[in-house]
């Protein structure tokens, strides 16, 4: 706490506990007292590293914190009493940098235990309290099963990797409505990215549910966020024209479509098509490059009198982005 110390209305004080146990000292409640006395609004008590039956200090303060790493143990160690108990509130800290700890928030947010959720709970409540003041961009990658969206982030993630950013990619891939399972198959389209350091490539099932996303993509979207990631990409299953829950825990929403998917009565349609921010036609190679063109033509004809602002670009993606400029115009 070296800046912390340095400040003339901060007091920090360091005490030996001189064998007491429960993880404060004989006096640490006089020593609240007389801070008290000396007129400080907030006095902090941070307690040796506890055991589950040490809990002195929540006798000592109006409320207690119990810090945890996300390797602390499963349900069973929350449910025992003690320090667990007494506490008020539960901050699970070490996200920021470490993959294997965001990892592991993630599946204890998508849990469907029921003895996880008061836990869950408190984990969000404070992530969303921590977030509020962090820069970062929220991009929803939409569109028809076999469109190209994977391939795109791809290209797309090593782009904002190489220019030092760190980016997030959240594939949602549907589960199975007869055995449940998920075949999680997005981040093999993905192996370079994947590999980086600076990118963090996560497949979720769906579970069930609708809507294109998972029941807790937002709260995983904020995790990525209190992480340190630059960009966080949803990319969602392959959806039709009513899945538009994606738009809805993002900045803006990018559709791809394929150069035959439709004519100017789709793009008139509502749901999906109406929220998206950008249209992005892909696979424009070979014989579909006139194909491609009409559908842009049609896309921008169709969407002027609904929404002048709207976007339609063609995307060359048989080998790789033709160029990388339409990204960040």
């Amino acid at each position: 706490m070296a800046e912390l110390s340095r400040q003339t209305k901060a007091f920090v004080r360091p005490s030996p506990t001189n064998g007491w146990l429960g993880g404060v000292t004989r006096a640490t409640g006089e020593t609240v007292l007389f801070c008290e006395l000396a007129g400080y609004d907030v006095i902090f008590v941070e307690t040796v590293g506890v055991g589950q039956s040490e809990a002195a200090a929540s006798h000592v303060t109006d409320c207690c914190t119990i810090v945890l790493s996300p390797n602390a143990g499963d349900e069973l160690q929350a449910l025992k009493r003690g320090v667990m108990e007494l506490c008020d509130f539960f901050l699970v800290s070490k996200l920021s940098g470490d993959r294997t700890a965001l990892a592991y928030a993630i599946t204890l947010v998508e849990s469907q235990n029921q003895n996880k959720r008061s836990l869950v709970t408190e984990m969000v409540e404070c992530a969303n309290h921590l977030s509020k003041n962090l820069i970062f961009a929220r991009v929803a990658i939409t569109g028809a099963p076999g469109a190209g969206k994977s391939c795109l982030l791809e290209r797309l993630g090593m782009s904002l990797v190489r220019k030092g950013k760190r980016v997030a990619v959240l594939a949602i891939d549907p589960s199975s409505p007869t055995t449940k399972g998920s075949l999680l198959g997005d981040k093999t389209r993905m192996a370079e990215l994947s590999r980086q350091t600076k990118a963090f490539v996560r497949p979720s099932p769906t579970n069930g549910w609708l809507g294109g996303v998972t029941r807790a993509t937002g709260e995983t979207v904020l995790f990525c966020e209190l992480a340190g990631y630059d960009v966080i990409f949803v990319e969602t299953v392959g959806v039709g024209q009513s899945e538009a829950a994606a738009s809805h825990v993002t900045d803006c929403c990018t559709i791809v479509l394929s150069p035959n998917a439709g004519d100017e009565l789709q793009a008139l349609k509502r749901g999906v098509m109406e929220l998206c921010d950008f249209f992005l036609v892909s696979k424009c190679d070979g014989d579909a490059i006139s194909a491609a063109n009409r559908l842009k033509s049609e896309l921008l004809s169709a969407s002027k009198p609904c929404d002048p602002h709207k976007r339609v670009r063609t995307l060359f993606t048989a080998n790789k982005i033709s160029n990388p400029r339409r990204w960040r115009r």
